[in-house]
Parts: structure tokens; sequence; C-alpha cells
């Protein structure tokens, strides 16, 4: 196992943000991603820190030599379905420029080969708790 710290990050204290595991077959599983950067600060709307959430996704997966294409499941977590509805569009809009047309096909296409999982699951919260 190995552990996913990119460099330019300071390192979490009692939990990792994500993990490489071999066998069977090649895992890499990802703690929650608020919407912070890594200064700490946050977006004042859902939109951008969605945005920001998805990039240190797609971060992470770098790190292990993944992209978006990998991705098996986002799980979000939201704290007002109003906010995230009035936020659809910058939300579509972060969506579109993190996880590209290209990179959701090749997804499916890595799902039905069964090549590779990786499971992006919320720990910890935020304001939004989206990523």
């Amino acid at each position: 196992m190995r552990t996913l710290q990119p460099a330019e990050w300071s390192k979490p204290r009692g939990f990792s943000h994500g993990v490489e595991v071999d066998g069977p077959g090649r895992w890499i599983v990802l703690a929650g991603q608020t919407g912070g950067d890594e200064k700490g600060d946050y977006p004042s709307d859902m939109a951008g820190q969605v945005a920001v959430a998805l990039r240190r996704i797609i971060k992470l997966l770098a790190e292990a030599g993944a992209g978006p294409q990998h991705i098996v499941r986002l799980t979000w977590y939201l704290t007002s379905r109003a906010e995230y509805q009035a936020a659809g569009a910058g939300i579509g809009a972060a969506w579109r420029e993190t996880l590209s047309a290209a990179a959701i096909s090749a997804q499916l296409t890595s799902r039905s080969r069964n090549t590779s999982t990786v499971s992006c699951v919320r720990s910890r919260t935020s304001r939004y708790m989206a990523s």
C-alpha cells in the first residue's frame, strides 16, 4: 500500500488523502476532498467549492498515475439541495472542466473491462460538503 500525498499539500493528521493498493487488481481509494484549497481557503459559492474538490481529486489520481477515466464512484454530501440546484450551471462547468467527455467515455470503457477501480468517498465535512 502506498499513501498518496502531493508534495505541495500539507500532511494531514489522523488520515491520508488517498492510498494505492495492489492485489487483487489495483485500487486507488481517496478520502473525502473538501472545497478548500491548499491554504485552507474556501470559495464563497458552491460551484467554486465543487471545482476545487474535483481538481483535488484529479491531483490525487495523478499521484497514482491515474486520471478521471478511472473513477468508478463519487459520493457527495450536501447541506442544501436548493443551493445545489441553484449552482447547477457552475457545477456543470466545473464538471466539464475536470471530467471531460473524453474522460467519461474512457471511464465507461474502463468499467466494462474491469481494469481499475477508484472510489472517492467523503470522510470530512466542509460548508457544502461536495466532493
